[in-house]
């Protein structure tokens, strides 16, 4: 019955094109803009964020002190290779945590894996452990959850603080026995602006910032979960065939990109409250060198996954793809740093004449294939 409502009401001008789903009405946009606030997965996106912080450092200081322990004792007196053995172990169990918490708060759907153990001698054992591709991306995942956590815990309290205080701002110079906002330079008039009638607007401004603030952390939350499902996901076995690998594949380059993608907009998040910070504080301006320390950082990473995605789709010569890194990551800190300079622009030189030597390799490659390529 609601299947045939929804097709009459798409066939037919006259009636409502609200759609009907389940029974419901679907929401208008509005709704779904300003109710991100009453959606519980809302505040599941922001746990998730806020614990990556503790358990990046925790996994991080766990898988450091076994590999160090193992790598230490191994040549000892061989000791070190149980220890080796319970760090994959260690991993395992770490990435099935993941899982679980993916799932929780992230609505992800991801199997816990097995430990299954090779057979053998404790040699024989961690050799196989060390062949195994889903072990070794588990890993990678384990050791890239402290600087994605950091970087996730560190936008999240950013955005929520600085909604909050803007929104707060008015009923704490009302209500509050001391008025003053500290003894920084824009502090007495930032006491006038919430001092005034005006101040009410603020909160309103807050509460958008804070609607918009939820939206960008869910985003950032969706981010973390396709990242966490391609590096966690399931992965093709020693006889997987090539038709199982290609999808394995695509996952791989699905994972960059949404860890490209949290990067991105960390990035944004970040430099969006320092910069507010950098402002209210006055004095001499020093956003100009997170920002291009960070954005060079972020250069270098999106140089990298196009780089390896351009690869996946026609391969290309290693020496041609190494320029054309060198030469992206090389030249956004070049401009980052003529920006921040402020002495006129010198940026155009290098750019101009390394661009031309890289369109003229290019060009060679094209003609001359792999015999200019070498």
């Amino acid at each position: 019955m609601n299947t045939t409502i929804t097709q009459l009401a798409s066939r037919t001008p006259n009636l409502p094109t609200t759609a009907i789903v389940d029974g419901r009405r679907d929401p208008s946009r509005l709704r779904r803009t300003l109710g991100v606030g009453s959606d519980p997965q809302s505040y599941r996106n922001i746990a998730y964020l806020l614990l990556g912080l503790p358990m990046g450092i925790l996994w991080f200081s766990l898988l450091v002190s076994v590999v160090s322990i193992g790598i230490s004792t191994l040549f000892i007196a061989l000791l070190g290779i149980p220890a080796l053995i319970g760090c994959w172990y260690l991993t395992r169990t770490i990435a099935n945590i993941e899982r679980v918490t993916a799932n929780t708060l992230l609505s992800q759907q991801l199997s816990p894996a097995r430990f299954d153990a090779p057979t053998g001698n404790l040699w024989s054992r961690l050799r196989a452990m060390s062949t195994d591709r889903a072990r070794w991306r588990e890993l990678g995942f384990v050791l890239l959850r402290f600087p994605v956590g950091v970087a996730t815990f560190t936008a999240a309290v950013g955005l929520l603080t600085t909604s909050a205080t803007v929104a707060y701002a008015p009923f704490y110079v009302r209500y509050s026995d001391d008025h003053s906002f500290g003894d920084w330079t824009l502090s007495s008039r930032l006491e006038d602006i919430t001092s005034s009638p005006w101040a009410w607007l603020l909160v309103p401004l807050g509460t958008l910032s804070l609607i918009a603030s939820l939206h960008l952390m869910s985003k950032l939350a969706e981010a973390c979960g396709r990242w966490t499902s391609a590096w966690l996901g399931p992965v093709e076995n020693s006889a997987a065939t090539t038709a199982t690998v290609q999808p394995a594949r695509a996952s791989e380059g699905f994972a960059r990109s949404a860890l490209l993608r949290i990067h991105a907009l960390t990035f944004a998040a970040v430099m969006a409250v320092l910069a507010l910070i950098d402002v209210a504080e006055g004095g001499a301006t020093w956003i100009q060198w997170p920002l291009i320390t960070w954005g060079a950082a972020l250069g270098l990473h999106t140089a990298l996954a196009r780089t390896r995605s351009q690869r996946m789709r026609s391969p290309r010569h290693p020496i041609l793809r190494t320029h054309e890194t060198v030469f992206a990551s090389t030249i956004t800190m070049l401009l980052l740093v003529d920006v921040a300079d402020g002495d006129g622009i010198w940026f155009h030189r290098p750019l101009a004449i390394w661009g031309t030597l890289l369109l003229i390799h290019e060009a060679a490659v094209r003609r001359y294939g792999s015999i200019a390529a070498t």
